[in-house]
Parts: C-alpha cells; sequence; structure tokens
C-alpha cells in the first residue's frame, strides 16, 4: 500500500498559509516563491497581512536571511508591521553583499529598496543634516517663495480675465 504523506504535506502547509514550512533555509532566494508571496499578500486582509508580517519579522530575527528581509520589504507597503523600513533597506544592503542573487530576484530587491526609498522611507542619517540645512534654507526664503507663488496667481487670473469674452461676469 502506497503512503501518500510526503505528497500531502506541501499541499497541507500550503493550505496553512505556509507559515510552518521553511523555504528559506538553503539560503537561497526564489523568485517564483517572492511573486508568489507578493500576489498572496495583497489579496489577505489587513488583520492577516499584520499576522504574516509578524511572523516573518520573529522569523528574520531569528535567523537573518535575505528571503526574508524581501518578503518584508514587500509586505511593507501595505503594512506597518512589517517592520521598520529603514532596518529593512539596511538589512537588504548588508545581506545582499553577502548572498549571491539570480538576476531576477536582485531586479526585485532594488525595486523594493527604490519603491520604499521613493515612499519616504529609509532616509540615512547622513542625509537628515543635508535635509536640516535645506529646511533651514526654505524657511528663510519661505516669503520670498510665497510672494513669487502669488505673483504667478495674479498672473495667471489675469491671463484668464483677458481671455474672457466682455458679456461674461465673474
Amino acid at each position: 500500500m502506497k503512503t501518500y504523506g510526503p505528497l500531502l504535506l506541501p499541499l497541507l502547509l500550503a493550505a496553512c498559509g505556509g507559515h510552518y514550512y521553511d523555504r528559506g533555509s538553503s539560503g537561497g532566494v526564489d523568485i517564483d516563491d517572492l511573486l508568489e508571496f507578493q500576489a498572496d499578500f495583497a489579496h489577505k486582509s489587513p488583520a492577516a497581512r499584520a499576522d504574516e508580517c509578524r511572523w516573518l519579522v520573529k522569523r528574520q530575527q531569528q535567523s537573518p536571511q535575505l528571503e526574508w528581509t524581501l518578503r518584508l520589504m514587500i509586505g511593507r507597503p501595505l503594512s506597518e508591521s512589517c517592520g521598520d523600513p529603514g532596518r529593512l533597506l539596511r538589512s537588504y544592503e548588508s545581506l545582499s553583499s553577502r548572498q549571491r542573487m539570480d538576476r531576477h530576484s536582485e531586479g526585485l530587491g532594488d525595486y523594493q529598496a527604490r519603491l520604499l526609498q521613493r515612499l519616504g522611507y529609509g532616509v540615512r542619517r547622513d542625509n537628515a543634516e543635508h535635509a536640516d540645512k535645506n529646511a533651514a534654507k526654505t524657511a528663510k526664503d519661505d516669503p520670498k517663495l510665497l510672494r513669487e507663488k502669488l505673483e504667478a496667481i495674479r498672473a495667471i487670473e489675469r491671463e484668464m480675465d483677458e481671455s474672457r469674452p466682455t458679456g461674461e461676469g465673474r
């Protein structure tokens, strides 16, 4: 009599959300797994996303791996439970420099890193000083900037008034 246990185990684990199936133990990054995770994560409820992120954060803390970091980076725009974006970016930089990835996984990782940066996450500390200087300069130039904007608005209003036929009222 044949035993179907080994065949049913992956199906059972997939049905349970895959939380207990350690795909990342080999240390490699599988682009298909990441894309499948991304598709599944997008369709989860906010509560299920938060649970998944908490599990991934715990897993990443226990055993830092690039695949866990990539999953957290994928999940971060949809759930704050996926951790601190700056920390995720630093972890990605550190792990990706030590672990080899195929070009597709590397492309996905770089895309996710840029997405987090574009969303305003992961601003480095050395850039914080630069931002403070820019903020001080902007505050100093603020009245001048506001006057220029006001003048531009007035010019547009004048152009609109001039282009209106004389019979139309305001």
